[in-house]
C-alpha cells in the first residue's frame, strides 16, 4: 500500500512540475444553498474568494435537498435502511 501511495505522490509531482504549479494551500468552508438547507463543505485553493466559490456551486445544487447534485447522488447511494440505526443502537446497549 506505501509503495502504491508513494507511486501515486511521485505522479502527482511530475504532473506539477509539468504545469509549472506550486504547492497548493487549500482554505475549508461551509456553504448553504439556501437558509433552510443543510450546510455542505467545500475546499478551494486560498486565492480564490469563498463567496465567488458559493456563486460557482448555487446553480449546481439540487432545488430539493440544497447539496450539489454530485453531493446528492453519493448521499442517495449511501443511504442507511430505515430504523436500521434503532436496532443497533438497542443492540449496543443491550451489549452493556
Amino acid at each position: 500500500m506505501k509503495r502504491i501511495l508513494d507511486e501515486e505522490k511521485e505522479r502527482f509531482r511530475a504532473v506539477r512540475e509539468a504545469f509549472g504549479i506550486g504547492d497548493i494551500d487549500f482554505r475549508r468552508a461551509y456553504v448553504r444553498a439556501y437558509a433552510d438547507a443543510p450546510p455542505f463543505e467545500v475546499e478551494y485553493p486560498a486565492g480564490l474568494d469563498v463567496l465567488e466559490v458559493a456563486e460557482r456551486l448555487l446553480p449546481v445544487c439540487n432545488d430539493a435537498t440544497g447539496l450539489p447534485f454530485i453531493l446528492d447522488l453519493i448521499d442517495h447511494d449511501i443511504g442507511v435502511e430505515e430504523g436500521l440505526m434503532r436496532r443497533m443502537s438497542r443492540r449496543f446497549t443491550h451489549a452493556l
